[in-house]
């Protein structure tokens, strides 16, 4: 819960630093619209999330788990998700670019990638 209100808090006061929120539990977060540009999301669990039309554009997200969730319409250039199990998840309309990294990603039942 305090990771999950830490992120919030950091959103409504529109902080210009990125965020480092390495192994947080954000799991059942939901977020709409929200500019996490640059943030450090390493170890962090967003299991069971809803999570869409966001900015992740250039974050950290190695060894991420985003399981059973809703990403749908994010923006994830150059995001890196490197060894990051992404499963049973929507990923539909997601901007994704050749700087996206989804090396030794598990992607198990993914959809939209």
């Amino acid at each position: 819960m305090e990771d999950k209100i830490r992120l919030l808090t950091w959103l409504r006061e529109g902080s210009g630093e990125p965020l480092d929120m390495r192994w947080s539990d954000l799991r059942g977060l939901t977020l709409h619209g929200a500019n996490l540009q640059g943030c450090e999301f390493d170890f962090a669990n967003f299991e069971n999330s809803k999570i869409n039309l966001c900015d992740f554009s250039n974050c950290r997200l190695n060894n991420v788990v985003v399981e059973n969730a809703d990403w749908e319409g994010n923006d994830l250039t150059g995001a890196d998700f490197t060894g990051s199990r992404l499963r049973m998840t929507k990923f539909h309309g997601c901007k994704i670019s050749e700087s996206t990294n989804f090396t030794g990603v598990s992607s198990y039942m993914a959809q939209g990638l």
